[in-house]
């Protein structure tokens, strides 16, 4: 970012940027602070801006912006928009007062080989609304879940395919029971097998 004129009083966007949304530009005007005010661009709002105006931009509490460090693309702090806003987003030390971080993790739980998760300050992961103690509380979780779902998968597989097999269209109900009976009881056993392994 080293060819971004900030015009923000609150980042240098050297050290600290906004986070780029997925295919757009770094745009260094991205939020709007307490400090703001308009371009001079704007002939009819600069000439006609006044303090009060600036109420109505106040952000919710809950709001959170997120931020990145010295060009750090895989992670992004959020800290609260309403601190972002009162220039109150920083430690004394400089560093940032982030709420979690969020980041992609690797795993072979997860159908596109990738988690999305937050780490919040006190150690602890975040994942869909949960709270876990550890990143292995965690994967062991996405791995359950993973697990159940691909049963759940080859089961209805193993259904449709049964009734395929058993020609659904000229068989009563009774008839099929039976016929797709025998499929059913090998794919448990075949499943308990590999569980005792």
């Amino acid at each position: 970012m080293e060819q971004v004129q900030s015009q923000c009083k609150r980042l240098d966007h050297k050290t600290i940027q906004f986070r780029t949304p997925t295919f757009k530009s770094y745009d260094c005007n991205g939020r709007i602070c307490s400090d703001f005010r308009p371009s001079p661009n704007y002939k009819f709002f600069y000439n006609n801006w006044h303090d009060r105006y600036i109420r109505f931009y106040v952000p919710k509490e809950h709001e959170t912006i997120a931020l990145r460090v010295k060009g750090e693309s895989e992670v992004d702090y959020h800290v609260s928009y309403l601190d972002f806003f009162n220039n109150t987003f920083k430690n004394e030390d400089g560093s940032l007062k982030w709420l979690y971080k969020e980041y992609y993790i690797q795993s072979r739980y997860s159908p596109f080989g990738y988690l999305l998760i937050k780490e919040f300050p006190d150690g602890t992961f975040g994942r869909a609304g949960k709270v876990y103690k550890d990143k292995n509380e965690l994967t062991a979780e996405q791995k359950e879940i993973r697990r159940n779902s691909m049963l759940d998968f080859s089961f209805t597989n193993l259904l449709i395919t049964s009734l395929r097999k058993s020609k659904i269209h000229n068989k009563r109900l009774d008839e099929l029971k039976s016929d797709c009976l025998p499929h059913i009881l090998n794919y448990i056993n075949q499943k308990m097998k590999k569980e005792k392994r």
